[in-house]
């Protein structure tokens, strides 16, 4: 992993979106992104940092690590918090004949992440917590 672009941990609580978007904002400046993967980018951002403030923490009071690296080709956010172990990427995709209220929890937003990056990977410590890292391809 090359050296984060951003490194930033703030409350998971809606009211923290808005600095992950600016933060994210700017690196995305920074890196030049055409505005299509920018916007493609920013859409991954909210839905992670929505799922992450409305389904990891059982009380309030947890925390939501985000980690931006710029590659060589590509852009990798992580995102890392102390929440119950839920990995999202072992849903599948949404039936979307179902009702809304019957769906599985999260199965139309990962579906929706994954259509917006080019790797996924989940993995769960008892040191780290959750770690989901997405990446994507950028020229």
């Amino acid at each position: 992993m090359s050296d984060p672009e951003l490194d930033l941990t703030l409350p998971a609580v809606t009211a923290s979106l808005p600095s992950f978007q600016t933060a994210f904002d700017q690196v995305c400046t920074r890196a030049g992104l055409a505005a299509e993967i920018r916007n493609d980018l920013q859409v991954v951002l909210d839905e992670v940092c929505s799922n992450v403030f409305k389904h990891a923490y059982a009380t309030p009071g947890g925390m939501l690590r985000l980690i931006v690296c710029r590659l060589p080709a590509a852009i990798e956010m992580t995102f890392i918090d102390q929440g119950q172990a839920f990995d999202p990427l072992s849903l599948p995709a949404p039936d979307l004949t179902l009702p809304l209220d019957e769906r599985p929890l999260g199965g139309l937003g990962i579906h929706l992440v994954r259509q917006m990056t080019d790797q996924q990977s989940y993995r769960h410590s008892t040191a780290e917590g959750n770690r989901l890292s997405l990446t994507k391809f950028v020229t």
